[in-house]
């Protein structure tokens, strides 16, 4: 799951970058497990982490130089060039008024970098994959048919373009949650 982290509030990136390394780690803590006992609890990490640039009391950080140290930063670290730029707190000065001006540079910025700035990377235009123009396959009931369905498709599928799923990631979510509430219930 993308999580972001801002900078600090005088301005400092390192620190952003250092949370996103340590929040890619796995860690471990002392925690309840689903039995109700106390045990240790180990984190698989999160590698989908970002900086948010939201300036600070040094002034706003939005500019191409500090954009371009940003992802220099991320880079020496070892991370994916992941950034996001918050218009408003110290980007902005604290003032809503100025957040469209923010934005707006922003904007051109972005424009004017799809032809070739060499502050912005097409592989780290989004922390989140680009639409491709082709859905991904799954089986809905609820969007009109694109094609006749496959043979293995249940009744009310409307033609779905790949292996039907088993089941709906609702559906099992309510079988794990409700397997989980029984293996927890107490024993009376």
């Amino acid at each position: 799951m993308p999580i972001g982290i801002k900078n600090s509030t005088d301005g400092d990136v390192q620190i952003a970058v250092d949370g996103a390394r340590a929040s890619a780690e796995s860690h471990v803590f002392m925690g309840i497990n689903p039995d109700g006992l106390a045990s240790l609890i180990t984190t698989t990490g999160n590698p989908d982490c970002h900086v948010i640039l939201r300036g600070g009391s040094g002034g706003p950080n939005y500019s191409a130089e500090h954009v371009s140290a940003a992802l220099g930063t991320l880079t020496k670290a070892g991370l994916p060039e992941r950034l996001i730029v918050d218009a408003s707190h110290g980007n902005s000065g604290k003032d809503h008024r100025r957040q469209p001006v923010v934005a707006a540079d922003l904007a051109s910025r972005i424009a004017d970098a799809r032809r070739s700035a060499p502050t912005w990377s097409a592989a780290a235009a989004s922390p989140t994959p680009a639409w491709t123009g082709t859905p991904r396959p799954r089986c809905s009931t609820a969007s009109p048919p694109r094609s006749a369905p496959a043979a293995d498709h249940p009744a009310g599928c409307r033609g779905c373009r790949g292996p039907h799923p088993r089941a709906t990631s609702r559906s099992w979510f309510r079988r794990a949650t409700t397997m989980r509430l029984r293996s927890t219930a107490p024993d009376r």
